[in-house]
């Protein structure tokens, strides 16, 4: 999401309803309390930490989990060419 989302000052990514619109969100009621608990930690250091890209790769890495994505998609999700 954040790649789509325009950058404003101060490092931040302004999220917008047509954004939100085509991003395909995984149902939270069916993620367990644990994942769910250490992705809000992450978004939290993260917060704190500004730019940290392994935090970064962290949460890709925990997201994908949740998504169940393939090998190439999981290439496009971190940046990855084939």
């Amino acid at each position: 999401m954040s790649t789509h989302s325009p950058k404003y000052g101060g490092g931040y990514n302004r999220v917008e309803v047509p954004i939100l619109k085509g991003v395909p969100a995984a149902d939270p009621s069916e993620v367990q309390s644990g994942v769910l608990h250490e992705i809000v930690g992450l978004v939290d250091r993260a917060l704190r930490n500004g730019d940290d890209n392994t935090l970064d790769l962290e949460l890709d890495q925990l997201v994908i989990s949740l998504y169940e994505l393939t090998a190439e998609e999981q290439k496009l999700v971190i940046g990855q060419s084939s």
